[in-house]
């Protein structure tokens, strides 16, 4: 009968994924704490795991436990996104984004260097990766009140 063990595979599967997905959930979480979050979802899949002998097999485990892990990993991400905070270069305040897809009216909308609703400084950048979508130049060429 097959008993799981976190330390080998399993870790060094969740190490791997995060060496190419951690940025998703850097803001809010250590990497500590997503190594405790995935060893907390390898235990739940060893509750939940058949002991038939049918399906008692490392590879079944496997499976069970990157599908598991995936749903975890992109709730915390989620909530992530949900809760960014970004820091305004130039007035040092601290605001929570918009959530993506939120639409708000253009007189309140500052998003620019300048200041102005010219939703120039907005990023359009397809992976979604912080930082500005153009250069601060075309940004600042871009806007009317530049």
């Amino acid at each position: 009968m097959y008993k799981p063990v976190f330390v080998g595979p399993i870790e060094g599967y969740v190490v791997n994924q995060l060496k190419e997905h951690y940025w998703k959930v850097e803001r809010t979480l250590s990497r500590e704490e997503v190594l405790q979050e995935a060893h907390e979802c390898f235990l739940r899949c060893c509750r939940r795991f058949p002991k038939s002998k049918a399906y008692n097999t490392p590879q079944a485990f496997m499976a069970l436990f990157k599908q598991a892990w995936f749903n975890q990993f992109t709730d915390l991400a989620n909530y992530d996104t949900k809760h960014r905070a970004c820091v305004s270069v130039e007035s040092r305040e601290i605001k929570l984004e918009e959530p993506a897809g939120s639409r708000r009216s253009a007189a309140t909308a500052t998003n620019c260097s300048t200041g102005c609703a010219c939703n120039s400084g907005i990023s359009s950048r397809r992976n979604g990766a912080p930082g500005p979508a153009h250069s601060t130049r075309s940004r600042i060429s871009s806007c009317p009140a530049a």
